[in-house]
């Protein structure tokens, strides 16, 4: 009986990997769902939404998410199957049948798309969710392969990365709440947002293209990195993209001051944390070639854990029963306790 008891353990295991391969959960689960959580919850506070009410569109929303993000990482993989081959990259697309590659793309196709019979759209909405499997597409696949195509190849990762699953949340959970306030394009707030998502989304593709340069150099994949060089890029952030993307944050921290009060409190709080964290009063004394690396994910550490948490924030001083959402995210995006710990860890060490 405990053997068979193993044995199911260990098959349950592998087909966890098999999910986490397939569906490339530990790329993208993290450092895009969480930001996404942030947004569901500022559109929860502002329109008003309950708990209860949130719950089911929260829930089916997310299998969205799963489907479209795993759907994306596919589609990437099936077109990198001969570069990962000559790179010796791990490609999980490249082991399979044809018959596998068929099934997977119908199964993530129908997560992709089933969820939007019960959740709200309109014309944006579905517009968006278009523009995002086209963008997978021309990223990946000849004869336009934007991946190859320095700049475009940013700005489409960009978009696809950052910008459109912004959108199409705040889009989506405009429908939702007693007090409906519904997402518009054509205004300033939304200009602001989209550049802000842009160099956000701009400076993440460049620093993981940093990490990828020798592999993409191998195999003749013409990425922003590769063609400008690992200086240019690394200069470009750190003296136009980041204060760029700054201050698009702070301008939004202040155009969204009246409905999220003292919010720049708690961007102060963090700020403080990060220069103690950094020792940033031996910033004058660091050689140029550090300081090129310093900052370059400082503000992801916002997004990815701050961010959501400082939303359920306000969620739970608006209704209390918002704690157990608060527990709920902690539970599915457990680095968040994971980095919060070393920090502080760090903090209480450090000499």
């Amino acid at each position: 009986m405990i053997f068979l008891l193993v044995a199911k353990y260990e098959y349950y295991l592998l087909k966890m990997g098999f999910l986490k391969n397939f569906m490339r959960i530990s790329n993208w689960w993290h450092y895009k769902a969480a930001p996404l959580m942030a947004f569901i919850y500022a559109k929860t506070f502002i329109n008003e939404v309950t708990p209860y009410e949130l719950l089911p569109s929260s829930v089916v929303f997310f299998i969205a998410v799963i489907g479209i993000a795993s759907l994306g990482h596919f589609i990437n993989d099936l077109a990198d199957i001969k570069e990962d081959n000559m790179s010796g990259k791990e490609n999980f697309a490249a082991k399979m049948t044809f018959t596998q590659k068929i099934l997977s793309a119908v199964l993530l196709l129908f997560l992709s798309i089933a969820p939007w019979f019960y959740l709200k759209t309109n014309a944006l909405i579905i517009i968006l969710l278009l523009l995002q499997i086209s963008l997978y597409i021309i990223y990946s696949f000849k004869p336009f392969r934007l991946k190859n195509r320095h700049f475009w190849g940013v700005l489409a990762d960009a978009m696809y990365g950052h910008i459109v699953p912004a959108l199409v949340v705040l889009a989506v959970f405009s429908y939702y709440g007693t007090h409906r306030n519904f997402f518009s394009l054509v205004n300033s707030f939304s200009t602001i947002l989209i550049i802000w998502l842009l160099t956000k989304g701009m400076r993440n593709i460049i620093l993981h293209q940093i990490d990828d340069r020798k592999k993409d150099k191998q195999v003749m994949v013409n990425t922003f990195v590769v063609k400008f060089g690992v200086v240019f890029s690394l200069n470009l952030i750190n003296r136009f993209i980041l204060p760029l993307e700054l201050i698009a944050f702070v301008i939004l921290v202040s155009l969204a001051g009246n409905t999220f009060p003292l919010f720049y409190i708690f961007l102060m709080a963090f700020l403080i944390f990060t220069i103690i964290k950094f020792s940033l009063w031996k910033i004058f004394v660091l050689p140029p070639r550090q300081m090129r690396f310093k900052f370059l994910f400082f503000l992801n550490d916002f997004y990815e854990d701050w961010l959501p948490i400082v939303m359920l924030i306000y969620l739970i001083n608006s209704n209390h029963y918002f704690v157990f959402y608060l527990m709920a995210h902690l539970l599915f995006f457990p680095k968040t306790v994971v980095n919060f710990a070393k920090d502080i860890k760090l903090l209480i060490t450090r000499k």
